[in-house]
């Protein structure tokens, strides 16, 4: 079937018990991806890895971290851990617990897909987040509608007067990069900074696993 893309699988793993073990399988293989790329290029300075909600559900991540961590002997303060501003709505506070103790280990907490997920001002102001992650979607009007610019802007102001880094995602035109750049957001991600690569190709490295991808370059200013 080639390449699968995680919203093709990810639902239909989310709704089976196979969600967490993939899970487990996701962040060590992450980990040691990390290792490799980290060898090639000293820069490269951490790993971010999606966790679902199920998977929160299920296990703390503070546990699933430390699992990864005792496996393949990567640092907790290179691995980043993202997971969506809906998590955060929908989790019970013992996962909201787990990832504290998690960014108490050294990880850095993302929050994924801001903008999606409705949550108020004073949510986001206690959760224990260090990045924030805003959705394509505002990206995608931000250099066409004056309103969906100034509601960026508006975000990027907030995200930094919170203390996080915030990111751009799906930057895809150098249109969109001058705008976001000009906002002062702290990094971008998306088409126009790297496509997903094969982590063979991108280390060139033939002893590389030829099934795992590396995705979502972010490139800093």
């Amino acid at each position: 079937m080639g390449t699968i893309t995680p919203d093709r699988f990810l639902p239909a793993a989310e709704q089976s018990d196979i969600m967490v073990p993939l899970g487990k399988w996701i962040m060590r293989t992450a980990c040691r991806a990390w290792q490799r790329l980290r060898a090639m290029e000293p820069a490269c300075e951490r790993i971010a890895v999606n966790v679902s909600p199920v998977q929160l559900d299920a296990m703390d991540a503070d546990a699933l971290l430390r699992a990864a961590i005792e496996e393949t002997g990567v640092p907790a303060g290179a691995v980043t851990l993202e997971v969506t501003e809906s998590t955060f709505l929908r989790s019970p506070d013992t996962a909201i617990q787990g990832l504290e103790r998690a960014a108490a280990m050294g990880a850095l907490i993302a929050i994924d897909d801001f903008g999606t997920g409705y949550s108020s001002l004073a949510e986001l102001r206690d959760l224990c987040a260090h990045v924030l992650k805003i959705d394509k979607r505002f990206i995608d009007r931000v250099h066409t509608s004056e309103r969906m610019h100034g509601l960026f802007e508006a975000i990027v102001s907030m995200g930094h007067r919170l203390r996080m880094k915030v990111v751009a995602e799906g930057i895809e035109t150098i249109e969109q990069m001058r705008i976001v750049r000009a906002t002062g957001c702290d990094a971008a991600q998306g088409f126009l900074v790297g496509y997903p690569q094969a982590l063979r190709e991108l280390t060139g490295d033939e002893t590389a696993p030829p099934d795992v991808v590396a995705a979502g370059s972010t490139g800093t200013y």
